[in-house]
């Protein structure tokens, strides 16, 4: 049976919002019939990347943060979830991003910040204030099993596998998808932390405190594609293609993490916000690139 691919509207859901990021070839689950479908296939391959820049690392090869500490790393582990390609009457929007409706603030690369601290995604917004109403479909492709992980920093990147569709592509119908979401189901970061400045002096134990965050939290992440990158699935246009993706972990990721209050009785309260900074921190939105490569004109 051939593959094929299952178009559905985005389901609002409370998640914190980011997404690493994921070398994979991804699979559509189900299938969609009738005239119109079957216009051409895509692969997409998404990257992670998790490398630090020469200043962000001390003599010993720690990774430094921007207020006086120094982490050396045991391991930083994530875990994809899905990935979904959004079409464009799906960020057609009823609002606008530099004006947020009432109960959402802060609107950018493609997501917004509520009130009650999630990060819904522009058209989960836009479905909210249509009444539900989900005016275009995604594209939404499962994480197979398996968790990518670094024990210390390196340019190369890592892969993780969606389930289905790595070779001969997911079918598509015809339109444009111009956005690209990331689920994540897990990320924690490992390690023993000291304290490197006069500033941060006698805030830790002289030996380290060995630093184990957990985001027990789903992550999503959405960001729109560079116009290049975007898929237009029309006749004429090459049949089967490939969008690459790569997203750099920031090496700002604990930047936001107040080390020092993880000493002491308000460890585990505080452990919470630790988490909440590391899950904000830990994607470098400004590093997203994406290229689409024509790999077969006609089927």
């Amino acid at each position: 049976m051939a593959p094929c691919v299952e178009s559905h509207g985005l389901r609002g859901r409370p998640l914190v919002g980011w997404a690493a990021a994921l070398a994979l070839a991804v699979g559509l689950a189900g299938c969609v019939d009738g005239p119109g479908h079957g216009a051409g296939r895509l692969q997409l391959r998404l990257r992670a990347v998790f490398d630090l820049p020469t200043e962000r690392l001390d003599a010993q090869g720690r990774w430094q943060t921007a207020h006086g500490y120094a982490l050396a790393l045991t391991s930083l582990e994530w875990t994809p979830a899905a990935i979904a390609l959004l079409g464009a009457e799906a960020v057609s929007l009823p609002f606008d991003p530099a004006k947020p409706p009432d109960g959402y603030s802060n609107c950018h690369q493609w997501h917004c910040h509520k009130a009650d601290g999630t990060l819904p995604t522009y058209a989960e917004i836009a479905a909210e204030l249509r009444g539900g109403v989900v005016p275009a479909a995604s594209l939404e492709a499962k994480a197979s099993p398996g968790v990518l992980v670094w024990t210390q920093p390196s340019p190369s990147p890592r892969e993780a596998t969606l389930q289905g569709c790595a070779e001969a592509g997911c079918e598509l119908e015809e339109g444009s998808l111009v956005a690209l979401r990331v689920d994540v189901s897990g990320l924690r970061v490992r390690g023993t932390v000291v304290s490197t400045s006069v500033t941060t002096a006698g805030t830790l134990p002289t030996q380290g405190l060995p630093l184990d965050i957990a985001v027990a939290d789903p992550l999503r992440w959405a960001v729109g594609l560079p116009p290049a990158a975007s898929v237009r699935v029309a006749p004429g246009e090459p049949y089967l293609r490939r969008l690459d993706v790569v997203v750099r972990l920031g090496a700002g990721a604990l930047d936001g993490v107040a080390m020092a209050e993880l000493v002491g009785g308000g460890a585990a309260t505080n452990a919470a916000n630790a988490a909440s900074a590391l899950a904000a921190g830990v994607v470098d939105l400004s590093a997203v690139t994406a290229a689409l490569v024509d790999v077969q004109e006609t089927p």
